[in-house]
């Protein structure tokens, strides 16, 4: 038993520097996984390619037009589909952390081999390209690819030229933003009206990855989702608010949809300009009344109660990770700059967003 556990320590000193506890280190794969043998540069076994059939049931009761409450039972088969890619996209994001964390270069090595060990493997087996989904096995997979596709721009942002997506990773990338193209563009007809924080979501998963594989189409296509957004805004004049109906139906959920709404939308806004498509001076206003309506849903839901009447369920601060773009852009909006004192600036590490995202957008 000695053996073999100053055997491991040996292993996972490399990148890790140390036995540490296992609270310290990275989380290991789920116990009974079965995983593929793992490249010599990783200390870290890849899970297994996902490549069977997105068909995962919804959490939520299908009985309840808010989407608010719990289904009473989520088959097996969808749970395990779900702890699977849950477990390899956090994977990830734990990377991704590490490979932005100059502190310790050997860690910060260690990672960066590790995303390209991990991202390779599923790239090669053509993970997650299956056309047999379900409703929420496409939202999964959209969400999958928002989250790793800004893993990659951070990392690739912050390492100083030394980690780039390689072409086997961009054409997986391609492949998946294809799909999910293919996924949302039916929802993107005027008449639709159940467009929402899934469509936002779609369009930062593409944009993104338009950014990261320099494919126009791709950040073309999420700029038009973007516009479409905008434009289903309503707005209350008097109290310089801005609301998405269909986030506000989700009763005690309200305030975290209308977060979980904004933070793509921010995101693509923070780059927008960048890619040749600053905002109109309306999307300027509607985006700022939108995080005006966030802000105080949070901080002071008595002052929305007109718009929404139910008590609402606490929002964790991880989900205000859109906070640190957005004060970047619009340093002394006065909303933003109170949400973000009263969360004490705890507000990172969102692995839908890629995790700890801080040093892209430091406040000064």
């Amino acid at each position: 038993m000695y053996i073999k556990k100053l055997i491991w320590c040996t292993v996972i000193i490399v990148f890790l520097s140390g036995c540490k506890t296992p609270s310290a280190q990275m989380e290991s794969s789920t116990s009974g996984e079965r995983q593929i043998v793992s490249s010599v540069n990783c200390s870290k076994d890849v899970p297994e390619p996902f490549t069977a059939p997105l068909t995962i049931q919804s959490k939520y009761n299908q009985s309840d037009k808010s989407k608010s409450t719990l289904s009473a039972s989520q088959n097996r088969q969808s749970i395990n589909i779900q702890k699977t890619i849950i477990g390899y996209t956090r994977g990830i994001v734990r990377f991704g952390n590490y490979a932005i964390n100059s502190d310790n270069a050997a860690k910060q090595a260690g990672a960066q081999r590790c995303l390209h060990v991990w991202l390779t493997a599923w790239a090669n087996a053509g993970a997650l390209t299956t056309n047999d989904t379900t409703k929420t096995g496409i939202a999964v997979r959209k969400w999958t690819l928002a989250s790793i596709a800004m893993v990659a721009i951070k990392t690739e942002q912050l390492s100083q030229g030394t980690w780039a997506l390689n072409s086997v990773e961009k054409q997986w990338f391609s492949n998946l933003a294809s799909l999910v193209i293919n996924d949302y563009n039916a929802r993107l007809v005027p008449y639709f009206k159940y467009f929402n924080n899934h469509d936002h979501w779609a369009a930062w998963a593409i944009f993104s990855t338009g950014m990261l594989v320099d494919n126009q189409d791709f950040i073309r296509w999420g700029k038009r989702v973007f516009d479409i957004a905008f434009t289903r805004a309503v707005f209350e004049s008097g109290k310089q608010y801005a609301y998405f109906p269909n986030e506000i139906s989700r009763r005690q959920l309200a305030a975290n949809y209308t977060h979980f709404s904004l933070a793509p939308l921010v995101m693509m806004a923070y780059y927008l300009a960048a890619e040749g498509f600053p905002l109109s001076a309306k999307q300027e206003k509607t985006l700022s009344w939108l995080v005006n309506f966030a802000s105080d849903i949070t901080l002071n839901p008595a002052s929305v109660e007109n718009i929404v009447t139910m008590r609402q369920s606490s929002v964790k601060g991880y989900k205000l990770a859109w906070l640190l773009p957005f004060l970047k852009l619009h340093p002394d909006h006065t909303s933003a700059i109170r949400l973000y004192e009263e969360s004490e600036g705890n507000v990172d590490g969102y692995s839908q967003l890629g995790g700890i995202i801080r040093p892209l957008y430091e406040l000064k």
